[in-house]
């Protein structure tokens, strides 16, 4: 989680905490559970999986979790030819890692199952486009003075009409269990 991230976090009984994930101020075999969502592509993966053998206890779980391009139903498509068309060059190229659910991880435990799943949401269109604005592609491109999103949205509010859509992402995991 990101600082911003942080301070945004609602109140609970979650401990929150900002770090590198190669260097984390946690004591050694003290987890049960690391989860990485969205972001290991980010990561110094080489360093951030022996900081995980470091901290895992025996019998703990490393997952990493990724959604890939949503599907809107009715506009099948749509929100895919969005993110492959205008916005694929203004993607890193370790965007393709989150999108397929990180099958080139490898670690040296034994390997979870997860039967797979869906994140489906009702959505209107407004919704739609407060979740694309949070895209990174359309940041950078914002930076470099492209309005993508601007030219994309009457498109996309035209298509949607006035009534909630199911939006569903697909859910994928890649889990470990340290020996």
């Amino acid at each position: 989680m990101s600082h911003p991230q942080l301070l945004a976090a609602p109140p609970s009984s979650s401990h929150y905490l900002v770090s590198v994930a190669h260097r984390l101020p946690l004591a050694d075999v003290s987890l049960d559970l690391i989860t990485v969502a969205q972001a290991y592509h980010w990561f110094d993966q080489t360093a951030f999986q022996a900081e995980a053998e470091r901290t895992l206890r025996p019998g703990g779980v490393l997952a990493l979790i990724s959604y890939g391009i949503c599907e809107v139903a009715g506009l099948e498509g749509m929100i895919r030819d969005f993110h492959d068309g205008p916005l694929a060059p203004w993607w890193p190229a370790q965007r393709a890692q989150v999108v397929a659910g990180y099958p080139d991880a490898s670690l040296p435990w034994p390997a979870l199952t997860y039967p797979g799943d869906s994140i489906t949401l009702d959505w209107s269109a407004s919704d739609m486009l407060g979740y694309l604005d949070t895209w990174s592609a359309l940041v950078q491109a914002a930076r470099a003075g492209e309005s993508l999103l601007d030219d994309f949205a009457p498109r996309l509010k035209q298509a949607w009409g006035k009534t909630q859509r199911t939006v569903r992402w697909p859910l994928r995991v890649r889990a470990w269990r340290k020996q």
